[in-house]
């Protein structure tokens, strides 16, 4: 019972993230992939719905106290490409000009801090299982049982943690993207304020993308750093007086570097493998939170895709 009711946990969390980052290859390099298309069939095309899935087993570590490691079981895929309108396994956005070498984009998100603090929030989806690794990678962590031991935490966090502190809320994050091409490597860059004026702050994210295509099998390296702004680490992650006058903490501005992996080999039909690490440096600002236990989070998932 625990098993299914873990599965069925992990399932709405990951299937119900609909603002986060983007996973499919999108218009504007899908001719860098053309070569790969043109062998197994698996290419987006504008106008195109599309959903699939993944089952295996992964795990994604937890830096927060009171917080247990989740096990990956299952992850979704659903994006839909128009000439300027689209949505992307969690990003929803409009292109300006899809014509151009540099693609701009106004998009909207579900903040991802969030995730960290519910274990049914519409966070962000797990990397997509589709793709050649040509966008943003983050992952969604789950809450223990309430009759579970709690996580102790090594940066003070005894006697406070995520339950014991007021809820945090979601918000929307709006911005800019873009996206252009560099000799072998993607580069995508964002800018997201808060919509809904929930922390008043602010993120910035830079990613490249490299795919090396090993015959049947695209390999893809990712290298990441976000930004994110004072008042948006100290909503989620600081402590009030109020809530407790022994563990008050101001959080201050962190920057996140990160490094993917990942690696797809199609099988017959619509059927192909996967593999999938993260790892992910938390900033100080947030390592220092006594709702924090550890620097840093990983995440791994290895299994079979399917796209309809």
């Amino acid at each position: 019972m625990k098993l299914l009711k873990h599965l069925n946990n992990t399932i709405l969390a990951v299937s119900l993230s609909l603002l986060g980052s983007g996973f499919v290859i999108s218009s504007s390099y899908a001719s860098d992939h053309l070569r790969y298309c043109e062998r197994n069939g698996q290419c987006i095309t504008p106008g195109n719905v599309g959903v699939g899935f993944a089952i295996g087993y992964g795990q994604r570590s937890s830096s927060l106290v009171d917080v247990h490691d989740m096990d990956i079981f299952i992850l979704p895929e659903l994006y839909y490409y128009g000439r300027h309108f689209f949505f992307d396994n969690g990003t929803a956005g409009w292109r300006i000009d899809p014509s151009t070498n540099v693609e701009w984009s106004v998009v909207a998100r579900v903040n991802p801090e969030r995730s960290f603090f519910d274990e049914h929030y519409l966070g962000m989806w797990l990397e997509s299982p589709f793709q050649s690794g040509n966008s943003d990678a983050v992952h969604l962590p789950s809450f223990t049982d309430p009759e579970d031991d709690p996580v102790g935490g090594s940066s003070g966090g005894q006697g406070v943690s995520v339950r014991s502190v007021s809820e945090r809320e979601y918000s929307i994050d709006l911005g800019f993207q873009f996206d252009t091409n560099i000799e072998s490597w993607h580069v995508r860059g964002q800018l997201f304020n808060d919509a809904l004026s929930r922390h008043k702050g602010y993120s910035a994210n830079v990613s490249l993308v490299r795919n090396y295509y090993l015959e049947s099998s695209i390999f893809s390296v990712r290298m990441a750093a976000a930004y994110k702004s004072e008042k948006l680490i100290d909503y989620y992650y600081g402590i009030s007086f109020e809530e407790s006058p022994s563990h008050h903490y101001e959080a201050e501005a962190s920057w996140q570097p990160s490094v993917s992996l990942s690696w797809q080999k199609p099988l017959s039909g619509h059927w192909r493998l996967l593999g999938i690490y993260q790892y992910l440096q938390l900033g100080n600002g947030i390592s220092n939170s006594p709702l924090v236990h550890s620097d840093s989070v990983t995440t791994w998932f290895l299994g079979v895709g399917y796209r309809f």
